[in-house]
């Protein structure tokens, strides 16, 4: 059956040939952009970025990590969260955490030596203030 000039389904002929014409279609109709809102799981752990006024705030949902177990740095381009787990583990527990790495690059106009951190019920919350654009002045000639 013939749907229009680009699609094809055919009843009775190979079923991923309508899974081909789709894919070769070629058309992108809307990009794909996660809700700031929302935790969006990118590779590197459950995430959330949220742009306010005057700072960055980035949520990572670390459940079941202590304060002690995590280590945070930053500097002028990247983010850092890496985890140091103690070294016993339970192999009889239910529930075994891995190692947690997650590495984040970050906009070029944060004050970074004003960022803060704070661990709340499973919940990293990294707060970076947004750097004061130096305002331009006139000079006067001499």
């Amino acid at each position: 059956m013939k749907l229009n000039d680009k699609y094809e389904i055919s009843p009775f002929g190979n079923p991923f040939d309508s899974l081909f014409s789709l894919l070769a279609r070629n058309d992108a109709t809307s990009t794909f952009e996660p809700k700031p809102e929302t935790f969006s799981d990118s590779g590197y752990g459950k995430v959330r970025f949220k742009k306010e006024e005057s700072q960055l705030r980035i949520e990572f949902l670390v459940p079941g990590w202590q304060k002690s177990e995590l280590s945070l740095s930053v500097d002028s381009s990247k983010l850092c969260l890496n985890t140091n787990p103690d070294k016993k583990k339970d192999e009889s527990a239910l529930f075994q955490m891995n190692d947690l790495s997650s590495e984040i690059s970050l906009p070029e106009n944060l004050a970074i030596e004003k960022a803060q951190a704070k661990l709340n019920a499973g919940v990293l919350t990294v707060l970076i203030p947004y750097a004061t654009a130096s305002k331009g002045k006139n000079l006067k000639i001499a």
